[in-house]
């Protein structure tokens, strides 16, 4: 099992075992340690055992002689060069800046393993799983219909790589629909 699929199950199993903690902290809770090794993940196992005796939720700081003394981990790239895999990433922009397609354009290249914006290299077909809360659902599916055919494909290639919840009742703040959501990604494999 690969690093990304690794850290998307610790983090829905980590979002199911403490539901007082954010998607955020989960997230960065995951990256962490998917990406140490050896005595580093040791200490990092350590420090967290404390926190849940504690009540801690959020980690002490480490200092950068700390990190720089530690193993550096090997990055791995959603697109070369531009997002980091497991990384978390905030798109913002002013309305009808084109935010959705952006979005939309990463699903479709990361799906057929095409490069990003036509410039950055992904990875082989991956399965992408979007929740779009924006916009009719026909007009989403004729935009990735439309970035797949820019790739020499049709938007029916994307069948089983591109998944989409279109605006469902996703409340960040309930853990049932995340643990849902955790269920529906770990049966897709996302």
């Amino acid at each position: 099992m690969d690093d990304d699929r690794r850290q998307d199950r610790i983090t829905v199993a980590l979002e199911l075992a403490f539901p007082g903690w954010t998607v955020e902290t989960c997230e960065r809770f995951a990256a962490e340690l998917v990406g140490l090794r050896g005595k580093d993940r040791d200490r990092f196992l350590g420090a967290f055992q404390g926190q849940i005796a504690t009540g801690q939720s959020f980690p002490p700081p480490r200092s950068i002689g700390e990190i720089l003394a530690g193993e550096r981990p090997a990055v791995t790239w959603l697109a070369e060069g531009f997002i980091p895999a497991g990384g978390n990433i905030i798109i913002g922009g002013y309305p009808k800046s084109h935010k959705t397609n952006f979005l939309l354009e990463l699903a479709v290249a990361l799906g057929t393993g095409t490069p990003f914006l036509g410039r950055f290299e992904t990875p082989p077909e991956s399965r992408v799983g979007l929740v779009l809360m924006e916009g009719g659902e026909w007009i989403q599916a004729n935009r990735l219909d439309r970035m797949a055919r820019t790739r020499g494909l049709r938007g029916k290639d994307l069948e089983g790589l591109v998944h989409i919840w279109h605006r469902p009742p996703l409340r960040l703040s309930d853990p049932l629909a995340l643990a849902e959501l955790g269920r529906f990604v770990e049966e897709l494999e996302l």
